[in-house]
């Protein structure tokens, strides 16, 4: 997914002739903190609520072109870069930019959540298996041959850090629901299975022996 796939049509942008209030109404009709800033089509930054707070609502935006923030992507990066943009300086809206440097348009916060949510496999059905391990025992090819040594594969597969520490944890999404042979398997490889999501063969047996033994009693 990259970045000029999701750019959205109904957000505008601003001037350095439209006044700080006109520019404050846009970023409350659109429930946004930030708003692009253009001088003939060409990006010049992104202007911030609370920047404009401190100035006289008639002011113009060139009078305050001191503040804008720089931050942008190209059409051709990858929908991540955009991610991190968010994640690092808290953007409501990442400007989405040409090799002219000319604003394409901005991409939302929010379609950014959901479009990170399908790729890791938010909604997909299968099982989750978080483990944690040591960050040298990271190994994909090996977790790929554990799970298909069960009649699974795995559709998803993020790892992540402990800040200030050499430990890892590995989210891994499979396809198919039943979890507890996966789960043996890689207990057997001394891996630690810190969570998973989805169902555990032997509560399948009790529900089914429970089933015949009611179906048992009323005949």
């Amino acid at each position: 997914m990259f970045c000029d796939q999701l750019i959205s049509s109904e957000i505008t942008s601003v001037n350095l002739n439209n006044t700080v209030e006109h520019t404050l109404q846009l970023m409350e009709d659109y429930h946004l903190r930030q708003f692009p800033v253009v001088d003939g089509g060409a990006f010049l930054g992104l202007i911030a609520e609370e920047d404009l707070l401190d100035f006289d609502s008639q002011k113009l935006v060139l009078e305050v072109i001191n503040k804008l923030i720089g931050f942008s992507v190209k059409t051709t990066d990858f929908f991540q870069v955009a991610v991190n943009l968010v994640y690092l300086y808290d953007l409501d809206i990442v400007p989405v930019v040409n090799v002219k440097n000319e604003l394409e348009g901005v991409i939302l916060k929010q379609n950014l959540f959901k479009d990170l949510a399908r790729m890791s496999g938010a909604g997909e059905n299968g099982a989750l298996i978080v483990l944690e391990m040591e960050q040298a025992d990271f190994n994909p090819p090996l977790f790929n041959r554990l799970v298909e040594s069960n009649d699974a594969f795995i559709t998803h597969l993020n790892s992540w850090s402990e800040i200030g520490t050499n430990i890892l944890h590995v989210s891994i999404q499979i396809n198919k629901k039943e979890v507890s042979d996966i789960i043996s398997t890689f207990q057997r490889y001394s891996f630690t299975v810190r969570y998973f999501q989805g169902e555990e063969l032997y509560k399948n047996e009790l529900q089914s022996n429970l089933n015949q033994l009611m179906h048992y009693i009323n005949m």
